[in-house]
């Protein structure tokens, strides 16, 4: 008898695996068009595609239950721009279906002329404004069809169709899916990561400020509605009614985004979340005056990650106090939050807010500061917490903070610190080693019963704010951990060494790879690529626009080391050439632009990204746009020898400069293959550029290791050190002073130092006697300002007063120079000199580079003297800091100690403790 054959057990595909599915598929079909560039193109694609489907299943859902109510219902889209009517319709394909979603009018299978699908959806007006016909518009007043294939955008759409967003299991598993697509679009381009914030730091964020049914929730800078989302998740918890799940529908989430791109992700994004009318203004939130923001404009929470770095029109501007305008975007938003943020009164709580902030706005004076000052006056900022370098890469790696504070009423008393350590002894995060949402535990945990330890620390206010010399607020909210130790600690060498040893390896491998793939590539030519004029690939366009003075444009950059990026904008009155011409990615999406100057940066050319979309340039500046090539090829071409070549050779000379007119530029010759050859010599060159990036992170490495044996070296030498001073120690005290006062005059320029300082300790070449003339600082010293001083100098037997120009100055005493200038070249108190001398570089190079005001430099050093007399070891370290900033603002380097090297001045000398010693011995 035969066996019976054993049935076999066939696994059933969850939804997760079914959506993953679809959107895989999707995403492989768009990498077959030739339109599409990348995930940034993709998701842009998928989303409107996907908004069209959800729409129309969320409509007929309404029209079911409409029927089932005896109510009349009708649809905000009409017959033959429903999903059901078009995206349904497999007949309709190829360049038909091209034409029926980007032309203006076109002809349908019944015959009759209409408009198409796009031009339909941005007409699109209800009677009230405030509808869904009107989110539609707006929508899709921003979206353009990229694909260039209609038979392969008839698969997407077929694929798309398969979803049933009338499923919840399918729009809940869809809607994370989503999430993870915007984290990849993040990752895939930096114009993304501007309106992406990392989910585990969104959701700390919420959770932190605790949003409860009822109250209204605002992101005036929403991008893709990351913190709409996860309050609506939070809240969704709470919700026990049918009022309570309408309120929290209609009446709890605000939100502000002017982008049209981040407009449509976060329309789709919550969406897919389950909030069916997203209350998104598609406006710049910054466009009312705060004046006019009233009592019943105001919400219970702020959540928000607002632009920074960027710059606002004259007009938005205008909106804002005299006092407190200002070209940083985040100060602007952050004077709105406090205006929009509601007040406590005698029948209400006030409001809460978070806000993202980069390390930058947290040392501020002039107008800055005194938004910080209003920000720490009206409000009670109560937490700032610092998350570690990387959260935001690859946008951006700059450190970030978060600010959480509340209206009680009551100004700001004290501030708690915490810092956020990476996990896995990590020094920083990355996009590979991103931050968990796990890693926010301990804080968590710390945050209704706080106490202090080594991640956490307290400051007072009078710490924060402090006065200049002008009487003007500074307000510095950058504190660094007190328990924590600041010296750079490298992985252990032999660590590196082996890790360095793998991916050479691994390169190693990777060149042979790439190698034999050369080779084959390079056998399998059959012939010469063919030599065909730029023409033949390229065409040139322009827009013209006339400026008009009232009206703000954006404008844009070429350099060799940058490419192709905005550079800002400016007002029309303020440009000087009124015709211009405008770049327009949405008709042509890969353009190509050059400076007729390009020869003399000879790499100041490439494929314009999205950013510059809407950007003006003069006819110096043309533009063509690509018509029978693959665009990066295109791009690479720029950058090889063979053009650099011809453009050398045939650029015009001129008596100024060297131009490249359009008529010659097209006539420049370029090799083209077939398509399929294009685009492995694209893919062979990708390929190489990540090669080079892993060289880059060897280099590092290797970089690091100099310093990392030094460490392992010395680490176990932990002997103590004493700094000798070589007078007799009755006159310690007084001969550190005189000492100061040598070097400090050094740096003003008086001979007494000068002298003593150049022949005896440093070198003849550190010291330019040409500046002290040039700053006229000889006869200005610091003692004239002090009256504090005044009266330890009255007792200094080494230290004499006298009158010059009505002015009353200390200088070294003549019968002690020898005594002073004998200390100050004694090798016993280098330590003490260097260290000294280190300080004052961080006080005196930003004013003597900027020419800033004398006897503000001459208080700022006399502060420092009395600092080292009085043993304040606190404010020595908060004002090398504070200078330290000042020399960032100046973008400047000193002569002796750049940038770097004052922040590592700043760690030797805490690390080592070298002004403790000092203090101790001398007290």
């Amino acid at each position: 008898m035969a066996k019976a054959k054993k049935e076999k057990n066939i696994k059933q595909e969850t939804t997760a695996q079914r959506l993953s599915g679809i959107i895989k598929s999707c995403r492989k079909i768009m990498r077959k068009d030739k339109g599409m560039n990348g995930d940034a193109d993709r998701l842009p694609m998928l989303t409107w595609i996907m908004f069209l489907k959800f729409l129309d299943d969320n409509e007929q859902l309404q029209q079911t239950q409409a029927e089932l109510e005896e109510r009349k219902y009708k649809s905000a889209i009409e017959n033959p721009y429903r999903w059901r009517d078009w995206g349904r319709d497999k007949n309709l394909t190829g360049d038909d279906l091209l034409s029926f979603i980007n032309n203006e009018k076109v002809i349908l299978a019944d015959k009759k002329e209409r408009t198409g699908l796009f031009y339909y959806l941005r007409s699109l007006q209800s009677e009230t404004g405030t509808e869904r016909k009107d989110v539609i518009a707006t929508v899709f007043k921003g979206v353009i069809n990229r694909m260039i294939n209609g038979y392969l955008l008839r698969d997407v759409i077929n694929k798309i169709d398969e979803i049933h967003f009338t499923n919840n299991e399918e729009v809940n598993t869809l809607s994370h899916l989503y999430e993870s697509l915007l984290k990849e679009m993040r990752d895939a381009s930096g114009d993304a990561g501007e309106f992406y914030t990392p989910r585990p730091v969104v959701k700390f964020m919420v959770e932190m400020v605790d949003p409860i049914i009822g109250e209204k929730v605002l992101d005036p800078a929403s991008g893709t509605g990351g913190f709409l989302v996860e309050t609506f998740e939070h809240l969704k918890k709470e919700v026990k009614t049918i009022q309570q799940r309408n309120a929290l529908k209609r009446k709890s989430l605000y939100g502000g985004e002017a982008k049209s791109l981040p407009y449509l992700l976060s329309q789709m994004n919550l969406l897919l979340h389950g909030l069916e009318y997203p209350n998104i203004d598609s406006q710049n939130s910054l466009r009312f005056p705060l004046k006019d923001i009233s009592d019943k404009d105001r919400v219970d929470i702020i959540l928000t990650n607002p632009p920074f770095g960027g710059e606002e029109e004259k007009g938005i501007l205008n909106n804002f106090p005299g006092d407190k305008r200002t070209s940083e975007t985040a100060f602007l938003f952050l004077q709105l939050l406090m205006r929009k943020l509601k007040r406590k009164s005698v029948n209400s709580e006030g409001g809460r807010a978070a806000i993202v902030v980069p390390k930058g706005m947290l040392f501020s004076e002039g107008v800055s500061a005194r938004i910080m000052e209003q920000l720490l006056t009206d409000f009670e900022v109560h937490t700032i917490v610092k998350l570690a370098e990387g959260v935001f890469e690859p946008y951006t790696s700059i450190t970030s903070y978060l600010i959480f504070f509340n209206h009680t009423g009551n100004s700001t008393k004290k501030t708690w610190y915490y810092e956020l350590i990476p996990s896995e002894n990590r020094k920083k995060y990355s996009k590979t080693k991103p931050i968990y949402y796990e890693e926010f535990d301990e804080i968590k945990k710390w945050w209704n019963k706080r106490r202090k330890n080594d991640n956490c620390w307290v400051v007072s206010i009078n710490e924060i704010i402090e006065k200049d010399v002008k009487g003007n607020s500074v307000v510095n909210l950058d504190f660094k951990n007190p328990n924590k130790d600041y010296a750079v600690n490298y992985d252990d060498p032999l660590n590196t060494t082996s890790e360095l040893i793998t991916k050479q390896q691994l390169i190693t491998n990777e060149l042979k790879e790439i190698q034999s793939e050369l080779d084959i590539f390079y056998k399998d030519l059959s012939e010469q690529f063919k030599l065909v004029p730029l023409s033949e690939v390229l065409e040139q366009y322009r827009v013209e626009t006339w400026i008009d003075d009232n009206k703000n444009y954006k404008q844009l950059t070429i350099s060799k080391y940058e490419g192709i990026k905005q550079r800002g904008h400016k007002l029309g009155y303020d440009i000087g050439r009124k015709r211009q011409f405008i770049v327009d990615l949405d008709k042509y999406p890969y353009t190509f632009l050059y400076t007729r100057q390009t020869l003399q940066q000879d790499e100041a050319i490439g494929l314009a990204p999205y950013e510059v979309n809407g950007c003006i340039t003069t006819e110096n500046m043309p533009m063509f746009s690509v018509t029978n090539a693959e665009p990066l090829y295109i791009h690479y071409f720029f950058k090889s020898n063979f053009f650099l070549k011809q453009l050398h050779k045939t650029s015009a000379k001129g008596t100024s400069q060297q131009t490249i007119h359009e008529d010659t530029f097209l006539k420049y010759l370029i090799p083209l293959p077939e398509p399929s050859i294009q685009r492995e010599v694209v893919r062979l060159l990708k390929r190489l550029i990540k090669l080079r990036e892993v060289y880059e992170e060897i280099n590092k490495s290797l970089s690091d290791l100099f310093p990392a044996v030094l460490q392992k070296t010395f680490s176990n030498n932990t002997a103590d050190f004493a700094i000798p001073i070589a007078a007799s120690s009755e006159k310690n005290e007084y001969l550190e002073l005189a000492m100061i006062v040598a070097l400090t005059e050094t740096k003003l320029g008086n001979t007494y130092g000068e002298v003593g300082i150049q022949k005896t300790v440093f070198n003849v070449e550190a010291f330019n006697p040409v500046l002290s003339r040039k700053y006229n600082f000889i006869n200005y010293h610091f003692g004239t300002y002090s009256a504090e001083l005044k009266e330890k100098i009255k007792t200094n037997p080494f230290l004499n007063k006298k009158t010059i120009r009505g002015n009353e100055v200390f200088t070294i005493s003549s019968s002690h120079k020898q005594e002073v200038l004998n200390a100050i070249s004694n090798k016993a108190n280098r330590d003490f000199i260097l260290a000294v001398n280190s300080v004052l570089d961080i006080y005196t190079t930003p004013f003597i580079k900027r020419h800033t005001d004398k006897i503000e430099l001459l208080n700022t050093v006399t502060k420092l003297i009395i600092d080292l007399q009085t043993a304040d070891v606190n404010s020595i370290y908060k004002g090398m800091q504070r200078w330290q900033i000042k020399q960032q603002d100046f973008k400047t380097k000193a002569d002796k100690f750049n940038i770097s090297d004052t922040a590592k001045t700043i760690e030797l000398l805490k690390s080592n403790g070298l002004i403790e010693r000092l203090l101790v011995q001398k007290h």
